[in-house]
């Protein structure tokens, strides 16, 4: 699973690269916006988009399965989600706080119950939010899950209409949104919790069918996903399904995402070497997720009055926001047992015999 671990962490840290790459985008529409734009930083925006949330959901439906069937305990699923919301909650009121007021493209309730009802607090911690929603929701998932006999006949041709079912019912999930639910509310984003559930569930699927995801995610079968989904792509383009029916060309836009999304982790679980290296990237990026987006609207605030170019400022706040949070990491969050606690959401514990507090990894 070393190859899954680190295609999770790159996916983090991808996320300085597009929250970076917001800042210069053409059109603004952020919550901050640079002097100096280019049209280059959409396509990088757009390019990371299209996949990063969906990779992201499938990894976690993947080792939510992975854990429950290691821990069968009645409490795990709340251990997994005391990790996520503890830290959330702290990053959520202190540094997303400084980030909101610091965002001057951007409007936030000053009324604190409207603030907290609407979720303004959570800024890019909604992915978290959600996350939480569907850890609850989980085990009556995986109970079904296990009820389905027919998984153990399943092939890997059989992932390809997996997949455009997927895509289908993440569309018809976005219609049902805007007529039924508020964008958010207090730490759901309704419009992404919908929509991205049918992945979460295709991870929890394919930790079922772990010999048809193994072989997903070899260089073939990553291939021939991908090349049939870029297939019915460009078919659907030429014909102007978007046109024609929306449902369809977007349910075949979703189709792609998710083959692309395949491809990428694919390619990382075949790079990725188990050693020490490995392990401390995968344990640093969870904290540089969380605060990489304040570090980067702190850093913008304090560059703006020397006028950079988006060639020199881009650059100097991907690599600074990268290398501060991983040093906050080293330094603060893995030595002193309450960061670990607040920003990692680790167990503290009382080393027996004396008042020292240590942490404790919570099995999650």
């Amino acid at each position: 699973m070393h190859g899954l671990d680190l295609a999770r962490a790159v996916l983090m840290l991808v996320g300085v690269i597009y929250h970076g790459a917001l800042l210069f985008k053409t059109g603004g529409g952020w919550r901050i916006e640079a002097e100096s734009t280019h049209q280059v930083f959409n396509a990088i925006t757009d390019g990371i988009h299209l996949f990063r949330m969906h990779a992201f959901y499938l990894l976690s439906g993947f080792f939510v399965a992975l854990v429950a069937s290691k821990d069968t305990s009645k409490t795990s699923s709340w251990k997994r989600i005391s990790r996520l919301a503890i830290p959330m909650l702290f990053v959520g009121f202190t540094a997303n706080t400084v980030m909101n007021q610091l965002s001057n493209a951007w409007q936030f309730d000053t009324n604190i119950t409207s603030y907290v009802i609407k979720g303004q607090w959570l800024g890019p911690l909604w992915f978290v939010g959600n996350l939480i929603a569907y850890y609850a929701l989980s085990p009556i998932f995986l109970m079904v899950i296990d009820k389905l006999a027919f998984l153990n006949r399943t092939r890997l041709w059989m992932l390809g209409p997996v997949l455009l079912a997927t895509a289908g019912a993440m569309v018809v999930a976005v219609s049902l949104c805007g007529k039924y639910f508020p964008e958010m509310f207090v730490i759901l984003h309704f419009k992404n919790l919908l929509m991205y559930l049918p992945v979460f569930v295709l991870g929890l699927l394919l930790h079922r069918v772990m010999d048809v995801f193994t072989a997903a995610l070899t260089l073939r079968g990553s291939l021939v996903i991908f090349a049939s989904a870029l297939g019915m792509r460009l078919v659907a383009s030429s014909l102007h399904f978007y046109d024609i029916h929306y449902v369809l060309g977007e349910t075949i836009q979703q189709y792609f995402a998710l083959a692309v999304a395949l491809a990428v982790i694919a390619m990382f679980n075949q790079l990725a070497k188990p050693g020490p290296v490995l392990k401390y990237f995968v344990d640093a990026s969870y904290t540089l997720y969380l605060v990489h987006m304040p570090v980067i609207v702190v850093l913008h605030t304090l560059l703006a009055s020397l006028h950079l170019h988006w060639s020199v400022e881009y650059p100097v706040i991907v690599c600074v926001t990268s290398g501060l949070c991983l040093l906050f990491h080293h330094q603060i969050v893995a030595r002193v047992p309450l960061a670990g606690f607040l920003l990692n959401g680790t167990k503290l514990a009382l080393k027996s015999g004396s008042n020292q507090v240590i942490t404790a990894p919570v099995t999650s």
